[in-house]
């Protein structure tokens, strides 16, 4: 397996991360929301609301790659072996 941001079998996240903008764009353009790129392909979003004496909510998934994948019509990568 090639290094982060280098390994060809998970290019298709990034497609993923185009349809996730693309459907919410309301996330995109929120002042409050950040968003945070973690290893080139991890998304998390951390919203820190109007009062900032309280701490961010953060939000964040597991990427379930035989629903989202097949959603999407995009190839399901091949299992990591260890």
């Amino acid at each position: 397996m090639g290094a982060v941001g280098e390994e060809p079998r998970f290019e298709p996240l990034l497609k993923l991360h185009d349809y996730i903008e693309a459907t919410f764009p309301g996330v995109y353009a929120h002042d409050g929301i950040e968003l945070e790129k973690v290893n080139t392909y991890g998304l998390v979003y951390t919203w820190q609301g109007s009062d900032k004496s309280l701490k961010p909510i953060v939000s964040g998934m597991q990427l379930i790659a035989s629903g989202v994948f097949g959603l999407l019509n995009l190839p399901r990568l091949a299992p990591r072996s260890l």
